[in-house]
């Protein structure tokens, strides 16, 4: 009798040895699992953030493409205006050749 209890307390501890791995291992697979997820949070704040700034970028290759516009612009009325003022200074100066 005492072999029978000896042989089942030995498959009752073997039984709880198996038992506290696999309780072991779901800790791990928990652990892991949460690791995961805090890894995969990471990477959408990231991409989030890199998407914002690539928007950021746009606008203000927007605002610089317009700014450029504008500076064509006054530069090309400030051409403009020097022609005129040229032409004025020619006409000027004809008057003045001619009422001498």
């Amino acid at each position: 009798m005492a072999a029978l209890q000896e042989c089942t307390c030995g498959a009752r501890d073997a039984y709880l040895a198996e038992v506290e791995k696999l309780e072991a291992a779901r800790r791990d697979v928990q652990k892991t699992t949460a690791g995961l997820v805090s890894l995969r949070v990471d990477a959408d704040c990231r991409i989030k953030t890199a998407k914002q700034a690539e928007e950021v970028a746009h606008q203000e290759q927007a605002v610089v493409a317009e700014d450029r516009e504008k500076l064509y612009r006054i530069q090309k009325a400030c051409e403009k205006r020097e022609v005129e003022m040229g032409q004025r200074e020619k006409a000027a100066e004809a008057q003045e050749a001619r009422a001498r």
